[in-house]
């Protein structure tokens, strides 16, 4: 991707939250504006059920339809196969 979080406007685009990226066997917790997301990262979202949706759309084609300000708030994040936790 190559893209900071501030550039792509996850959270302007879609109400979600990216809180966590898994890099190789690094981790950023609650990352800023500034850090960039690489190829192969592995994030954790929060927000909406429809709101997560519309970032995973957002990170893998591009912008997504925007959430509904009615909707309970969640958090969701990616499994990783047992071989990759620390």
């Amino acid at each position: 991707m190559g893209r900071s979080l501030a550039d792509l406007g996850i959270r302007g685009h879609t109400g979600a939250t990216i809180v966590g990226i898994l890099r190789g066997g690094d981790v950023v917790i609650v990352p800023d504006g500034h850090e960039m997301l690489r190829l192969g990262d592995v994030v954790a979202i929060a927000g909406a059920r429809t709101s997560i949706e519309a970032a995973i759309v957002l990170l893998a084609k591009g912008p997504g339809p925007e959430r509904s300000e009615a909707e309970p708030e969640t958090s969701e994040a990616t499994s990783l196969p047992p071989s990759s936790r620390a």
